[in-house]
């Protein structure tokens, strides 16, 4: 974890981090509760060089925040970087590449551009093998499939 230049990290309450590069420079990371990051995952606010326009010297990518609101998985590899906002109960698929865009609430994200393959998903913490037993809950009752607000 890399934080410098009046960077900010807040990680939510019940938020699972396998192996995740934060790198905060000049922006803050918001990660909300109940998220599960997978491992080599990489959060930057950053480019981490400037370009500048050659007549002006204005800064043409500066940093900026990232936001992650609660209940939002993200695989293996992904990258996310500046200005992104991944909305409530989420799914980033592995080696996906999310960058200065917004993803509404329940949307199963994946691609480099990313793209939006489904809407109106949830998410379930346990293992998928759990989920196909005899004895798993996973009918429409379970707390976890309800209008989360």
């Amino acid at each position: 974890m890399i934080v410098k230049n009046a960077g900010e990290v807040r990680i939510g309450r019940r938020t699972t981090i396998e192996e995740c590069y934060l790198l905060a420079d000049g922006a803050k990371i918001d990660i909300g509760e109940d998220c599960m990051i997978s491992f080599q995952v990489a959060l930057r606010t950053t480019d981490a060089h400037g370009i500048y326009d050659r007549e002006s010297g204005v800064l043409l990518n500066p940093p900026d925040d990232i936001r992650i609101c609660d209940h939002v998985w993200i695989a293996q590899g992904a990258i996310v970087g500046k200005g992104s906002v991944i909305g409530k109960d989420c799914v980033v698929g592995g080696r996906s590449y999310l960058n200065k865009k917004t993803f509404a609430p329940g949307c199963l994200i994946a691609g480099a551009p990313p793209t939006v393959l489904r809407e109106n998903i949830v998410w379930d913490r346990r293992m998928t093998d759990n989920l196909y037993a005899e004895d798993a809950d996973v009918d429409p009752h379970n707390p976890i499939f309800r209008e989360r607000t």
